[in-house]
């Protein structure tokens, strides 16, 4: 769901199936037959929303800071997450240690200004090298 500045709320939804996502990507600026079941309204049951649980997902609660800036720390965000993410699949480091990498790099980095795309790229560089530090010691103790 993506909330405007009106206050109105836009939600995307649909079944749970990759297709639609992939099928969506691949098809761009087009919509294509995904394959997947229609989603029916109508045999659908009640919906029911909770509070985020921020204490037991604090990236999540750092992403809903980050996403109210306007400058450089989404960015910052992104390259980390991307970075401590493939560390953790890759079994470098502990899931938890996933936000410890990402909150180093948005704390570490702070959020200036943004004016071209070559800075975005830069920011994004340089949170990735800073992300990839973080990851090596976290790995080596």
């Amino acid at each position: 769901m993506v909330e405007y500045i009106d206050g109105s709320v836009l939600a995307q939804m649909g079944t749970p199936d990759m297709r639609v996502p992939l099928t969506f990507g691949l098809f761009w600026p087009r919509r294509g037959e995904s394959g997947s079941q229609q989603l029916d309204l109508f045999e659908m049951s009640a919906m029911s929303f909770e509070s985020p649980d921020f204490i037991r997902f604090p990236c999540l609660k750092l992403a809903a800071e980050v996403a109210r800036c306007e400058g450089t720390a989404p960015a910052v965000m992104n390259a980390a997450n991307e970075i401590a993410v493939e560390a953790f699949l890759e079994s470098r480091i502990q899931f938890t240690d996933i936000h410890t990498v990402v909150a180093h790099c948005v704390d570490d980095m702070g959020n200036d200004d943004c004016e071209s795309i070559p800075q975005v790229i830069e920011i994004d560089r340089k949170a990735r090298n800073i992300a990839q530090k973080k990851v090596f010691q976290l790995s080596t103790g």
